[in-house]
């Protein structure tokens, strides 16, 4: 089990957009505006998850604010799921089960909690 906690203000993971250069090529970039919250995540996890899973895993993440979160939560989740993709898990695809909720608290947190899920015969 892997269990990160980043003390930081959150940020929603931004849609890609198009571009266009002076010669008229046309580009897709990602506004940069959640980098300095995804690099938090990916440093705390480096120093705080034990190993990088391999198996089917479960994801628990719990976004505490002093303010209501701006947007839409699952953009708040792609941000999270995206740093800890080669840290905390290899990809996640190995995502079984994910469950989210925000919650007004006294600071920004964000706590993850990554498990391995039983296997279930369907």
């Amino acid at each position: 089990m892997n269990v990160v906690y980043v003390l930081f203000k959150q940020k929603p993971k931004s849609r890609t957009r198009i571009g266009k250069t002076k010669n008229g090529r046309i580009y897709l970039f990602t506004p940069r505006q959640h980098q300095p919250y995804e690099r938090a995540i990916k440093e705390a996890a480096k120093r705080q998850c034990r190993e990088c899973m391999t198996c089917p895993i479960s994801v628990d993440i719990v976004f505490q604010s002093p303010k209501k979160l701006r947007g839409d939560l699952d953009n708040y989740v792609k941000c999270v799921l995206d740093a800890l993709q080669g840290v905390a898990f290899k990809n996640d695809r190995q995502i079984d089960k994910l469950t989210a909720f925000r919650r007004k608290g006294d600071d920004y947190l964000t706590k993850v909690v990554v498990k391995k899920t039983k296997i279930f015969n369907y």
